[in-house]
């Protein structure tokens, strides 16, 4: 029986797999670069169907600007179709001298693949010592492209209290940017809130100067210690677009047109910005009329619940009580003391779990605490009620909260029983919570000697169907490299679909009264018909394209039809006031009863 998926599988994959292979090559757009500039990382796969899982080796010789990005593109020539996959990065170097890429693993269809590493040499734009991080780009850039804000929601917070501190990027023409370094901040527990892939952008004038202002970052900071404390600088790496300079050369005005204003034609650069520190006093938490259930926990709206599995139990019986504490506030703080519970319970390590959500305005969550009990002697007990007490500092007070208590029934059992109960140890008793052991009662299935399963129908049925799998994919695989991929057959195919959508916008157009339009979508939907059967360069041809290449494919007179529907569209396109509604309505049918004699025709 085991054999059996061994043998189907091993089929798919000679016929799946064990044709083919891709190629992979890894290389930079430069191989030589200053230290101030960015360059692309480009890993290529030939015969890839699929993108695989990638991801860079991490280096202390370049960060990462932006990506991976990924692109596809299929070649047809002399008939054999070749399919390239890339994905690349934008890469800033962060030391001058040779800086070594190395190489990438990933996996394509369990198929391991290895790059060849890349070395890129890096060039000082002013004197600093080769291979080693240049001062320039270890600098607070001062200038007023971009800059970096950290803005503290308050600046005066008692132990345990939540501290958000939001970062702001100030910028014109910045590209892309990325974390160098989060800060440092010793005494705090940090959470941060989630990160969004396309920071929201709003304006804001600073010094009479207009900046585009982005939140790059929010940390929630909670202090663990009273006094002067300080949250290190945030630092992040920004690739700036370089302004063209104006020489009073003629072509300055031809430069500036908005279609220079594309990636290809700018320079960038390199500059880290920093935040300022931000201090933070921190107060103690006020030790009069402090309760005894208070060990830590300061925030809002804190509650306390309680659950039991049941309230009547046998005697050495375990049984699950369950506390639930959720609120504003760090959770990791609150600590619950054991249960107050009768002499004759044997209580058991709680099982914890905190969950933290950083998904709305400010920090919150629950913690459980799940305890495993057992009763050794019967009787009627009360469990009481679990006492939860937090500081609130919007009130700047003490509040307590307290869990439902439990009427538990312990019930009596025979000595024999007791015996069994008693004696398993605690770590055996600790995993009834965890864990429940079943004995299997029943036969397995016999299987008479001598009979082997390759004589049964159902392997056959098996193996006809992974061969009907085979045969499949790899029909599906021919039509969709001959057809689906195949740009021209796709060209001819859809030629009518596009043509009738053309003919409908055409309808549209003008009952809105736009004839202009309406000529324009008639027209193309008539000669881009004739192109894209014809297969012809042009896309949208002249009138005597469209004779010239109908001629000896279709009779003479419908040609003639063809050019002058062409020439009456024509007189509406360059005349719009010349057509009426009607009129364009008979032409837009016309035009439709030539596409359906066309598309038999041709």
């Amino acid at each position: 029986m085991r054999k059996v998926p061994i043998i189907v599988g091993l089929i798919l994959w000679v016929f799946n797999y064990g044709f083919g292979g891709i190629s992979v090559k890894a290389y930079c757009d430069r191989t030589e670069i200053f230290e101030d500039e960015v360059f692309t990382f480009t890993i290529e796969l030939e015969g890839a169907m699929v993108f695989p899982d990638i991801k860079l080796p991490s280096s202390q010789d370049f960060i990462v600007i932006s990506g991976p990005s990924q692109s596809s593109q299929i070649q047809i020539i002399n008939g054999k179709m070749s399919s390239f996959k890339s994905v690349s990065w934008r890469l800033a170097p962060t030391k001058t001298g040779k800086i070594t890429i190395g190489p990438v693993e990933f996996k394509i269809k369990n198929r391991k693949y290895r790059t060849q590493p890349v070395v890129v040499t890096v060039r000082a734009r002013a004197s600093a010592p080769s291979g080693k991080p240049h001062a320039k780009k270890k600098q607070v850039y001062t200038g007023n492209e971009v800059f970096l804000k950290a803005i503290p929601n308050k600046t005066s917070v008692y132990v345990g209290e939540e501290v958000d501190v939001v970062y702001y990027l100030y910028y014109n023409r910045v590209r892309t940017f990325s974390r160098d370094k989060l800060p440092d901040a010793k005494g705090f527990w940090m959470e941060s809130f989630p990160v969004k892939d396309v920071p929201d952008v709003e304006t804001e004038i600073i010094n009479g100067r207009r900046y585009k202002k982005a939140e790059v970052q929010r940390i929630a900071f909670f202090p663990t210690v009273d006094g002067e404390l300080v949250i290190d600088p945030m630092v992040l790496s920004c690739e700036v677009v370089i302004p063209r300079r104006r020489t009073g050369s003629l072509f300055d005005d031809f430069f500036n047109d908005p279609f220079f204003d594309n990636p290809f034609f700018e320079k960038t650069k390199v500059v880290t910005v920093t935040s300022d520190s931000v201090r933070i006093k921190v107060l103690p938490i006020p030790g009069k009329n402090k309760p005894e259930s208070f060990s830590g926990a300061v925030g809002r709206g804190f509650r306390i619940g309680a659950t039991i599995d049941t309230t009547v139990v046998k005697q050495n019986q375990a049984i699950s009580l369950r506390y639930v504490v959720s609120g504003e506030g760090n959770v990791n703080f609150i600590k619950l003391p054991e249960p107050d519970l009768p002499e004759y319970f044997e209580i058991f390590k709680p099982k914890i779990d905190r969950r933290v959500n950083n998904r709305g305005s400010s920090i919150s969550g629950e913690v459980v605490y799940e305890y495993v009990i057992i009763p050794r002697v019967a009787g009627e007990y009360t469990i009481p009620p679990m006492r939860f007490a937090y500081f609130d500092p919007v009130r700047k007070r003490f509040v307590e909260k307290s869990s439902r208590s439990f009427k538990l029934r312990v019930l009596p059992v025979s000595e024999v029983a007791s015996d069994v109960y008693s004696g398993f140890s605690k770590d055996e008793i600790s995993l009834l919570s965890e864990d429940i052991r079943f004995i299997d009662t029943e036969i397995g299935e016999l299987r008479k000697i001598g009979d082997v399963f390759y004589k049964k129908v159902w392997f056959w049925l098996m193996v006809a169907l992974a061969i009907f799998n085979v045969a499949a994919s790899y029909g599906i695989r021919y039509y969709r490299v001959n057809y689906v991929f195949n740009e021209e057959y796709m060209r001819k195919k859809d030629a009518y679909l596009r043509s009738a959508e053309r003919i409908r916008k055409a309808s549209k157009a003008i009952e809105e009264g736009k004839p202009e339009d309406f000529a324009t979508l008639l027209y193309q939907a008539l000669a881009g018909f004739v192109s894209d059967r014809l297969l012809l360069e042009n896309r949208i041809p002249g009138v005597d394209t469209v004779r010239e290449n109908l001629q000896g494919k279709v009779p003479d007179e419908f040609v003639s039809a063809v050019v002058n529907v062409l020439d009456r569209i024509n007189m509406v396109r360059f005349s719009p006031g010349s057509a009426e509604r009607k009129e364009c309505a008979e032409l837009a049918g016309e035009v439709k009863r030539i596409l359906d004699k066309l598309a038999k025709e041709v």
